[in-house]
């Protein structure tokens, strides 16, 4: 080692040296500094944000107000407008429904039959035998406009046959039987 030492010119040593301490230095800050300073940062982050709340007058209640907007913001999404509606009148506001989405695109609803479906552990299924007619752009805007107005709603079955009109726009007849989820009721 002394004699690879000795072969070497002072100045090759200092470059050598010079390296390994920036590469030490290198390390060092990589390894252990820069961890250490993100959690730094994390907790100013956490202790701004604890500071903040406990100035607050509201004692939390403006975030439980964002968190119960957000609940219902998900549950009209998956249950559309009849979240907060008994079993009762559950049928009666889905007729509605259709029928001002099928005025709203100029369709008939020519029938509309409901069904209970079936009951797992969680969801109560609600079916409703859908005949309508009316040409196929208005169909399509029609089945757009479903799924927005009454929460999760599934296809189960359908049929389109040609109802008159002429060739270039047809009018379609057409029945689908509709499955609509909802939770259901707690049994008292």
């Amino acid at each position: 080692m002394n004699a690879l030492l000795a072969s070497r010119s002072p100045r090759e040593l200092a470059i050598v040296a010079g390296c390994l301490t920036i590469l030490i230095a290198a390390a060092l800050a990589l390894y252990v500094i820069k961890p250490q300073w993100e959690r730094y940062q994390a907790a100013l982050a956490k202790h701004e944000l604890l500071s903040e709340f406990a100035n607050e007058d509201t004692s939390g209640q403006r975030a439980l107000d964002a968190l119960g907007a957000e609940v219902a913001r998900l549950q009209t999404l998956l249950e559309g407008d009849s979240a907060n509606l008994p079993s009762q009148e559950i049928e009666a506001f889905v007729i509605g429904r259709l029928q001002t989405i099928s005025w709203r695109h100029g369709l008939d609803l020519i029938a509309v039959e409901p069904a209970k479906g079936e009951v797992t552990d969680e969801y109560q299924e609600l079916l409703f035998q859908v005949e309508i007619s009316g040409d196929y752009f208005g169909l399509n805007s029609w089945l757009n406009d479903l799924s927005a107005e009454l929460g999760f709603v599934v296809i189960r079955e359908y049929q389109i046959s040609i109802n008159g009109g002429d060739d270039a726009l047809p009018i379609l007849r057409t029945q689908m039987l509709l499955a609509s989820y909802r939770m259901r009721e707690s049994e008292q």
